[in-house]
């Protein structure tokens, strides 16, 4: 089964799933305006069972109520031997207009890059945050 084809299966049974959107890369790609809001800092994950949630600093969106659209959700592949983000693959994980977001659908033990940017109204989009590493994984704890 493909990964699209596991995205769309996931997205008919669970309504938070994420698809991934194939992109050259993040920064710049959806540009349509001129307005760069600032990225969101502060970003915190928690490793799930097949899934990542993100949660971030909440003031973007109250600071710039007259220019904030949405968030833009980022992954890509980590490489321990490399110690380093696979920049030439980002893709689009999804976006929101709140401070957190549940990737989905995900491999356990495979670790991932994540980066937040912000999209203003105009379509202008900011550079994406720093990037932070998590490892979606089975827990026999429950709730987490």
């Amino acid at each position: 089964m493909t990964r699209l084809s596991r995205c769309l299966l996931a997205a008919a049974f669970l309504p938070l799933a994420a698809c991934n959107v194939q992109i050259s890369s993040p920064d710049g790609i959806y540009t349509e305006g001129d307005t760069r809001l600032p990225a969101p800092s502060s970003i915190v994950t928690v490793a799930l069972d097949g899934a990542v949630h993100l949660s971030w600093s909440g003031t973007l969106a109250s600071s710039y109520q007259g220019e904030f659209k949405h968030f833009r959700v980022y992954s890509t592949a980590y490489s321990f031997s490399g110690g380093r983000c696979d920049d030439g693959g980002w893709v689009v994980e999804g976006t929101t207009v709140s401070d957190a977001f549940l990737v989905g659908n995900l491999r356990n033990g495979q670790s991932l890059c994540f980066a937040v940017s912000t999209v203003a109204r105009d379509g202008g989009e900011g550079s994406r945050s720093r990037s932070v590493v998590e490892t979606p994984r089975f827990s026999t704890v429950l709730g987490f």
